[in-house]
């Protein structure tokens, strides 16, 4: 995935992002999980929303993964065998 924001590095391959994790020194990740249903933009039709964004944070610059139609809990257990420290957070708007 391209990298549009200078403070920000995005990547959709959780294996790749924890590398990029790994080569800057980030032992502690947030994991926002958002399970919900929300309006497609511009429509008036609702679709089910399931995504897990992990996110760390050094030197400025936002690392962000996001993981469409991933099961939290197995994202969570995944990091935490990687030595990982992780937080979970709410994405649902409601």
């Amino acid at each position: 995935m391209s990298d549009p924001d200078p403070h920000t590095r995005e990547d959709a391959d959780l294996d790749h992002y924890l590398a990029r994790l790994d080569a800057v020194g980030i032992r502690r990740v947030v994991l926002r999980r958002t399970h919900e249903h929300r309006p497609r933009p511009g429509t008036h039709i609702v679709e089910r929303l399931r995504r897990c964004e992990v996110l760390g944070y050094r030197d400025a610059i936002l690392y962000r993964c996001v993981l469409e139609g991933a099961d939290a809990l197995e994202v969570a257990r995944a990091l935490a065998a990687r030595g990982l420290e992780v937080r979970l957070a709410s994405g649902n708007i409601t």
